[in-house]
């Protein structure tokens, strides 16, 4: 019986590959594809984007898998949540939405993750934990959206999170099967994902990868940490998010408005391939999720000031990264994929 996670694993591994491939073909014949026109496109052909599909139709199987071996991934409630964001996100990969429609839907399908019972703990009180896990859902969903702009780099970066997380949490006696599940299923998806990529994750992926980091904050491991050891696990999306977010309302630019300043597009700018910069970018996020160790044993004084200081050190270098290297939105980065 020991085997039988492991097995469960790497079959969940095998079978979003397989659906990868599957994946692929279908974004093809539907035509939901990413052009490489454009100055934000950095990719040099014509990529499908629907590789969310592989991954929620991965999720799905797992669950029906663990109902026979009794090793519980995500619930139903967990697992509705997600398909009803990647439809939002397939919906939106059809055809561009406004960013206000799609924050009315984020925080209306939040609505209903919170009635279903996927829920935050913060403070104890219902609807200040409403408020302040809305506010998670909605940022850290559009931050892994915003950080989805090279071959490799979301895929790989959330591989080794959730990954590392799940071996915190099972060191530590905590439910750690969901998370492993996910990266497992991620892990699956990265090679056709992998420069030069054949498929993209597209909206509909992001989001759902986004959903998978935000269930961390879900997990309640201490009650007094939860939401701080969250924030270690998302770090790297989100501080290129909030460093993006700062470098434009600075310039007195659209919040929303794309550009090639992310730290990916740096770092190759300054010379790594596609390949060392998702490897590079998901080091980092594979240390800050180990760092959840050091945070969920302390208290929540010590939790806050050692995860502000945390963002205060990635934020600050990312700025300082984005005012040095500084390209801009109009231009295109020559040779580097999406």
């Amino acid at each position: 019986m020991k085997w039988v996670p492991v097995l469960q694993l790497v079959g969940a591994t095998v079978i979003a590959w397989a659906l990868s491939v599957l994946s692929e073909r279908l974004g093809r014949a539907l035509k939901l594809v990413d052009s490489p026109e454009g100055p934000l496109k950095i990719h040099a052909h014509v990529t499908p984007r629907f590789g969310g599909f592989a991954v929620i139709v991965s999720l799905w199987l797992l669950y029906l898998a663990g109902s026979v071996t009794g090793l519980a991934t995500l619930t139903v409630a967990q697992l509705a949540v997600a398909s009803l964001l990647f439809a939002l996100g397939v919906w939106d990969d059809f055809r561009p939405r406004s960013a206000a429609l799609r924050l009315v839907l984020q925080v209306m399908i939040f609505a209903i993750a919170w009635n279903l019972g996927v829920r935050v703990p913060v403070t104890g009180v219902t609807w200040l934990d409403a408020g302040a896990a809305c506010v998670l859902f909605v940022v850290v969903i559009n931050a892994v959206n915003f950080y989805d702009g090279m071959d490799g780099l979301l895929a790989l970066t959330a591989t080794c999170a959730l990954g590392v997380w799940a071996a915190v949490a099972a060191e530590a006696g905590w439910a750690w099967f969901p998370a492993a599940a996910a990266a497992a299923v991620l892990l699956g998806f990265l090679p056709r994902n992998w420069h030069p990529a054949r498929i993209f994750l597209g909206d509909g992926g992001s989001f759902v990868v986004g959903f998978l980091f935000y269930l961390v904050f879900t997990a309640r491991p201490d009650a007094g940490s939860t939401v701080w050891v969250g924030l270690w696990v998302c770090a790297v999306p989100v501080c290129d998010a909030v460093a993006a977010t700062i470098d434009r309302l600075s310039r007195g630019r659209n919040v929303l408005e794309g550009d090639r300043d992310h730290v990916y597009d740096i770092l190759a700018r300054l010379g790594l391939s596609a390949s060392r910069v998702a490897l590079l970018l998901g080091l980092v996020a594979a240390v800050t999720a180990r760092g959840t160790q050091l945070v969920a044993g302390t208290s929540v004084v010590q939790c806050a000031t050692l995860t502000v200081l945390l963002y205060t050190t990635l934020i600050l270098a990312i700025l300082a990264l984005r005012r040095r290297f500084r390209l801009g939105s109009d231009r295109r980065t020559p040779g580097q994929p999406a």
